[in-house]
């Protein structure tokens, strides 16, 4: 069985060898802080359970921004550096 993890503004799940992160936030001044974003670093590396895989971000129903420290936390994520190809 497929898991998926939800989020208040975010899904997660792992299908086919492909990491899948859909972005959804109707709100423009809501921005992504970096306690969520450590959220969904754990999420991510937890789906991928330590295989190296591609990543499908879609943002098609994302408005708003991120903090910088969120940007910085994601981009230099450790977890996310052992798994994403």
């Amino acid at each position: 069985m497929q898991e998926i993890i939800v989020f208040e503004r975010a899904k997660f799940w792992y299908e086919d060898g492909i990491l899948f992160c859909k972005l959804f936030n109707k709100d423009i001044n809501h921005n992504l802080s970096e306690k969520s974003a450590q959220n969904y670093i754990n999420a991510m590396s937890k789906l991928c359970q330590g295989r190296m895989s591609p990543f499908v971000i879609d943002v098609r129903e994302a408005k708003g921004t991120y903090t910088s420290e969120a940007a910085k936390l994601i981009s230099n994520s450790a977890k996310l550096l052992k798994v994403r190809l």
